[in-house]
């Protein structure tokens, strides 16, 4: 598995939706089910609906697991599952009560509405310093043992270097060696987490 960038995951409404920002704590309770009304985000008084990928292992729904609630297990209360991002966000532009979180990469090619997180744009600058608070990894995964192997790896050599690194940032995306700082943090996080496996053996 190879790092090639940083993406960040945004939360994403109708486009007519009057909200123009959301909290982590409410973003949190919104995903335990303690909030089903817009009323009780500021917007109207009007039932929400959260739409959810289907299972735990989805790159959005496991980082989500993992930054809000540091457990891969937990359950989002939700009755609105779909299979996979794209028909989860072609809903979102048709229903007015929708809301859900997906990679910024493939918002921008949307027509609705991405909220601040924290008051904070998932810009590139804020996504790059670790200002937005909502980000992962995305990785090219190679096999060795593949026949293949060698064009993969020049793909990937490609990805990294500076023509790729463009093409990367242009779809809102940051190159993983620009990020130092998310690079920074994520060490930090393996860190802790190696103390807090020994700490339980």
């Amino acid at each position: 598995m190879i790092p090639v960038a940083w993406d960040a995951l945004v939360v994403v409404v109708h486009m007519s939706n009057p909200l123009d920002s959301i909290s982590l704590p409410q973003l949190r309770d919104l995903y335990l089910g303690k909030i089903t009304n817009w009323s009780q985000l500021g917007g109207e008084d009007q039932p929400l609906e959260l739409l959810i990928r289907k299972g735990k292992i989805s790159g959005v729904g496991y980082t989500l697991r993992k930054h809000l609630f540091e457990d891969s297990e937990v359950e989002f209360k939700s009755e609105f599952v779909f299979p996979s991002s794209g028909p989860l966000e072609k809903m979102v532009e048709k229903n007015r009560n929708a809301i859900a979180v997906t990679g910024i990469a493939s918002a921008h090619k949307r027509n609705f509405k991405v909220l601040k997180l924290e008051g904070r744009d998932p810009s590139f600058e804020n996504i790059r310093t670790g200002n937005y608070l909502l980000y992962r990894p995305l990785f090219l995964v190679l096999s060795k043992n593949s026949p293949n192997s060698r064009e993969a790896d020049r793909f990937i050599q490609f990805a990294l270097g500076p023509k790729g690194r463009e093409i990367i940032s242009k779809n809102q995306v940051v190159p993983y060696f620009d990020g130092m700082l998310l690079l920074q943090k994520r060490l930090d996080e393996w860190k802790r987490f190696i103390r807090e496996s020994l700490a339980k053996h």
